[in-house]
């Protein structure tokens, strides 16, 4: 994969990618000046909670990219990282993917509840420094531009998978499908 211009870095745990990452991603390729967007599947979440596998994660992202044009990727630095045995904070993600793409100019999308966070992030002086930050309204949450992205519940999507329920409506169909015929969610977390 070849990257340059501007890169919309839109990282997460995406344990499932849902509706409101599919509106939040389409809001940046439509308001924003990039040249890309890459989804960005964490390997380990920051606080020790439980997620898919990351092969699953990253399957379920690129079934959300592929409902976008050419300009939206998945990348897996952050399992490649982790193969190392080296961190994946959101600075470690920045350099490595500006050691593997020199060319590009990085912007982090965010939602604007992660604001009053930013300050705790590991080196967010270099993180500032090394991209932008496209920062995307949540409800009940000041900043950003534009409508807030819909309130969908991954937590709620895993009960309602771990049931057997439908997700009709808060996933993308591929996503679903790939949840039902893998059984990732298939039993509820214990």
């Amino acid at each position: 994969m070849t990257l340059s211009g501007e890169v919309a870095l839109f990282g997460g745990s995406f344990n499932p990618p849902h509706i409101g990452h599919v509106w939040a991603a389409a809001s940046v390729l439509a308001v924003e000046s990039v040249d890309h967007l890459l989804f960005v599947p964490t390997h380990t979440h920051a606080f020790g909670k439980p997620l898919a596998p990351f092969a699953a994660r990253v399957a379920m992202c690129r079934a959300v990219a592929e409902l976008f044009d050419e300009r939206v990727r998945v990348s897996t630095i952050e399992g490649d990282l982790a193969r190392k045995g080296q961190e994946n904070r959101t600075v470690d993600t920045l350099r490595a993917l500006s050691h593997a793409y020199p060319q590009a100019r990085f912007a982090l999308v965010v939602g604007s509840d992660l604001l009053a966070e930013l300050d705790d992030w590991k080196e967010i002086d270099t993180v500032r420094a090394m991209a932008r930050f496209i920062v995307l309204p949540r409800e009940g949450f000041p900043g950003g531009k534009g409508p807030p992205i819909p309130n969908v519940s991954s937590t709620w999507i895993r009960a309602q998978l771990a049931r057997g329920a439908s997700v009709e409506g808060f996933v993308p169909r591929a996503v679903e499908a790939l949840c039902r015929a893998e059984g990732w969610y298939a039993h509820p977390p214990g």
